[in-house]
């Protein structure tokens, strides 16, 4: 947990607990999606927030009259990080600290097993209050996963095995690191990836 500076608040300290667990609790939740009556259509979770940007999921076609309820199919552990979780095709996809790295880790939908790991750096350390690990969410595109390291490295990874299609250090490009990392999270456009950077 990260430990209190002087001035933070008990508010802003819960937040970061929460945004810390937030991972574990999504990738649980997502599993209770996918858990639910089969003849439910199955959608993508592509992008942070969603596939339309609006943080909303699309409508199921289920029976709309009473409380939905869900059950967690599997919960595991995952290390410190802010990133969210994506999904398509059987895969919930994160990033997250493993040990002493920073990686991107995809697990299959019904079962919680990790399918596959790609190693992004060593563990960005937390300051100033904030915890270790990536803050980017990643981007599910025509089989591809897009992510962006808190150190600036952006890499473009088989969605499938995790296997490296390309890799760039946007400090190679004269980008400013931020104060507290790269946390934007890309989106695309058309054909066109989009990634915001700069230090404002």
């Amino acid at each position: 947990m990260a430990n209190r500076h002087p001035g933070q608040s008990d508010a802003i300290l819960g937040t970061q607990r929460a945004f810390a667990r937030r991972t574990s609790v999504a990738i649980a939740l997502w599993a209770g999606v996918s858990a639910l009556a089969a003849d439910a259509p199955r959608t993508s979770w592509p992008a942070f927030r969603g596939p339309d940007g609006l943080g909303a999921a699309p409508t199921s076609g289920r029976d709309s009259k009473g409380p939905l309820r869900l059950r967690a199919a599997w919960k595991i552990p995952l290390g410190s990080g802010y990133s969210g979780v994506v999904v398509d095709d059987g895969l919930a996809i994160t990033m997250c600290v493993d040990g002493d790295r920073d990686v991107v880790a995809a697990f299959d939908t019904e079962t919680g097993k990790r399918v596959w790991r790609f190693d992004l750096e060593e563990t960005y350390k937390g300051h100033d209050g904030s915890h270790d690990g990536p803050i980017s969410t990643p981007l599910l595109r025509d089989g591809r996963v897009f992510a962006l390291s808190a150190r600036g490295r952006f890499v473009s990874l088989n969605q499938r095995d995790g296997a490296l299609i390309w890799s760039r250090q946007l400090a190679d490009d004269g980008v400013p690191k931020p104060h507290y990392g790269f946390c934007t999270c890309p989106f695309m456009v058309d054909k066109t990836l989009v990634l915001q950077v700069g230090d404002a």
